[in-house]
């Protein structure tokens, strides 16, 4: 039994099929998570979702991201990455496998903040 738990939306969700420890990333003194499930087809078939939660995790809604085209798999890879812009808090990379104008993929940089962005 867990303590907590996200949940996907529907069957072919897949989340939790990648889960990564996104660090602090609003400064509250709680460490965030990442998960994602990239064969998701919640709003094209394969596009994947990708969810964000602040910690701790006790009753937080999660942030959620999608892949826009079919077989994007938003998701396949997540990470927390330096604060590379020097605003004191870290970014986030999201794996799109299946992005791109070719389909040669791509990572997405998503900005830490104290807040949801």
């Amino acid at each position: 039994a867990a303590d907590e738990s996200v949940a996907g939306t529907y069957a072919d969700d897949q989340l939790g099929q990648v889960v990564a420890a996104a660090g602090d990333m609003n400064q509250d003194g709680y460490d965030d998570v990442l998960m994602a499930g990239p064969s998701a087809s919640e709003h094209v078939s394969t596009g994947g979702k990708v969810a964000f939660v602040h910690g701790p995790i006790t009753n937080r809604t999660p942030m959620w991201w999608y892949g826009l085209a079919t077989t994007d798999k938003a998701g396949v890879g997540l990470s927390a990455v330096e604060d590379s812009d020097l605003d004191g808090y870290p970014e986030l990379a999201i794996g799109c496998s299946g992005c791109g104008l070719s389909r040669f993929g791509e990572v997405y940089i998503r900005k830490g903040a104290a807040e949801n962005r």
